[in-house]
């Protein structure tokens, strides 16, 4: 019988045990590549949180290369965002070096698109009410060449986000567009 996997294997380290983002990136892949998933086990969502992360991330690099994948994709933006562009840049330079695998991060993905859309100014919407922790995405991405007009947390507990509707996202983006003018893109 021929492998599921003729394209390759891409490894995910899986911030948390939601599904639904590992769900909708297996959709996306073509046939002939497969997803093997790992768990970073993250509960809270706060700096601390995501500094005390690498360690683990570390630990399920490793064990994606052990298996053998062909792209391992450390997902979960915000603990890398914390850290900067440039000491993301060297975090996934070090992995790539010692495994011999091309790595992407979720932050450098998005970085990716917003240069392939043209996006130069953009305006940042994220579920964190720590103003701090939003200051220190915005500078990855200044880091990163990018205008950051602002970027704010909408007006939900992160525990509810998942639970909120598409009309509520969108009202809530709204506002804070509005409240930001001159962006050319919204970052969520």
């Amino acid at each position: 019988m021929p492998s599921s996997t003729w394209r390759g294997k891409v490894g995910v380290v899986k911030p948390t045990y939601e599904s639904g983002s590992l769900v909708e990136f297996i959709r996306l892949l073509p046939d002939g590549v497969g997803v093997i998933p790992v768990y970073l086990g993250l509960k809270e969502h706060s700096e601390r949180a995501y500094q005390d992360a690498l360690p683990t991330y570390d630990l399920r690099v490793a064990e994606l290369a052990k298996i053998g994948v062909d792209l391992i994709h450390p997902e979960g933006a915000p603990p890398f965002l914390i850290r900067g562009y440039k000491a993301e840049q060297e975090i996934v330079r070090n992995w790539e070096e010692q495994y011999k695998i091309p790595i992407v991060t979720s932050a450098m993905t998005q970085v990716e698109a917003f240069r392939a859309i043209g996006m130069k100014k953009f305006l940042g919407v994220t579920y964190h009410q720590n103003q701090k922790l939003n200051d220190m995405f915005a500078g990855y991405f200044v880091a990163a060449g990018f205008n950051v007009v602002a970027i704010e947390g909408m007006p939900v507990d992160r525990s509810q986000a998942e639970s909120l509707s598409s009309e509520e996202t969108y009202a809530h983006i709204k506002k804070i567009f509005f409240k930001h003018p001159g962006a050319d893109g919204i970052y969520l």
